[in-house]
């Protein structure tokens, strides 16, 4: 990881003592949970009792909730009795800093779940590696979003996704810029939008007297979950908003730059 790389870590109680283990493991440096994933700590549940996780809720703008895939999970033995529709033994994780939350625990049973509302999903991108952990296994989760979540990670990292067979991806249901992130942002954020089809799209920049101060997007582009990084390091701190135009659609944010 030193030597740059980037990893993606999947499944339930993956960084676990054993399979039986139940309660909250710390960790310090140098451990690998510590060092490259960048937790300070996971939290597990008796798999008899932890029955109640039906999906996750997505913190990041740029990522869909998702369900479990019943006809999957009804296949599961174990354990007895277990609802259908849910999966067993899915721990919580608490990040140490920098790092970004993707996706939150669903619990069917909010009001009296222990996990409801924490992490299963982090992301932490430095300058040498990258690293994502979900505390889910993505078999479980229906189809396409799994797969998107997979194509988004990877976005995320700088990579080119291979071997994902694209009619298998859910296009977006209609055209929509999102919110930047971060915002407020220090010198450069990235824009993610959406298009429902293919055709030209520009993205243009302005600062509060309406003038324009960049275009970090414009030209034809296909159909898709898309994003660019725009780079302010030549603008003073200030309120600045970026106005999406395609032929069926045009929408703006407000963009917060501080310096």
């Amino acid at each position: 990881m030193d030597a740059g790389g980037n990893i993606i870590i999947a499944g339930a109680k993956q960084m676990a003592p054993n399979p039986n283990y139940s309660g909250v493991v710390e960790y310090y440096n140098p451990d690998f949970q510590y060092r490259y994933l960048n937790l300070a700590s996971t939290e597990y549940a008796p798999i008899i009792d932890n029955i109640e996780f039906s999906g996750g809720s997505a913190v990041s703008p740029f990522y869909s909730d998702f369900t479990l895939d019943s006809a999957r999970t009804d296949r599961i033995p174990y354990p007895i009795g277990m609802p259908y529709g849910r999966y067993a033994g899915i721990s919580v994780m608490t990040p140490r800093d920098s790092s970004e939350v993707i996706y939150n625990y669903v619990s069917a049973d909010p009001d009296t779940s222990n996990f409801h509302g924490r992490p299963i999903g982090i992301v932490h991108q430095t300058d040498t590696y990258n690293t994502a952990i979900l505390e889910f296994p993505l078999y479980y989760v229906e189809e396409p979003i799994s797969y998107q979540i997979l194509h988004q990670i990877l976005n995320d990292f700088g990579e080119v996704p291979t071997g994902v067979d694209d009619d298998r991806m859910l296009l977006p249901r209609s055209t929509q810029l999102l919110q930047n992130y971060p915002n407020p942002f220090n010198n450069a954020t990235t824009l993610k939008y959406n298009l429902s089809q293919a055709g030209n799209v520009s993205i243009t920049i302005y600062n509060i007297l309406g003038q324009k101060v960049a275009e970090p997007v414009s030209g034809y582009l296909q159909a898709g979950v898309q994003s660019v990084t725009w780079n302010a390091n030549d603008l003073p701190s200030g309120i600045y908003f970026a106005r999406m135009k395609t032929e069926d659609y045009s929408g703006s944010i407000k963009l917060l730059l501080l310096k």
